[in-house]
């Protein structure tokens, strides 16, 4: 099987809080959302959409930002930080301009105040969604290698690379690399996946390239 070199040229640096989402409205596209039960009991607006589907509440004619509910959007939305938003990666990886949104979750079991950058690396899972194939290159240059390269660089052993237009799904988990397609799921919040026997395999890298 092919060998996914990964090269460790960490782009994070110091985590930043003062980034803002601009005219980005990624998360509010390819996020599934179901914020019918709390709605009422929040006080904030009801929200049932799927990934892949635009938000209703999204007004293009904001600059400052898109979402024309933001002081009572979902909970769901107020809790969301894509990974770009956290402070990893350069400033021009912003979900619009590459194509890509990230983010990171803490697996079942681990409390949800929990913050992902202080946890465990074996208790995080990366979902990278590719919203613009255009623009998000490929393995070898491209944005996403360097995502993953980076996501796997830093400890990271479960990656789901998706694709909701293609319904395809890469997932980089324990070394190995599985291709797989998305499941139809129960609820819009639910990523659901079926992969098959690996088709690669993936290690770091820190000196030069190892493709076998």
């Amino acid at each position: 099987m092919p060998r996914i070199p990964v090269r460790i040229e960490s782009n994070i640096g110091p985590l930043m809080d003062d980034r803002q989402c601009g005219r980005c409205n990624a998360c509010c596209i390819w996020y599934g959302v179901d914020s019918s039960r709390e709605a009422q009991a929040e006080g904030t607006v009801s929200l049932y959409k799927h990934a892949g589907e635009k938000c209703k509440f999204i007004n293009k004619r904001l600059d400052h930002r898109r979402c024309g509910v933001y002081d009572k959007r979902p909970c769901a939305c107020v809790r969301f930080k894509c990974s770009w938003l956290m402070g990893f990666f350069p400033d021009d990886f912003r979900p619009d301009k590459v194509g890509l949104v990230a983010s990171m979750y803490l697996r079942d079991g681990i409390s949800d105040d929990a913050d992902p950058t202080s946890v465990s690396k074996n208790d995080v899972n990366v979902t990278i969604v590719v919203t613009d194939v255009n623009k998000c290159g490929d393995f070898e240059t491209g944005p996403l290698g360097k995502m993953v390269h980076e996501f796997i660089s830093r400890g990271v052993d479960d990656i789901r690379v998706v694709n909701y237009r293609s319904r395809q799904v890469l997932h980089f988990y324990h070394g190995d690399v599985y291709n797989g397609e998305l499941l139809k799921s129960t609820s819009p919040e639910e990523l659901k996946f079926v992969t098959h026997n690996p088709i690669g395999s993936y290690t770091e890298a820190p000196d030069e390239e190892q493709v076998t």
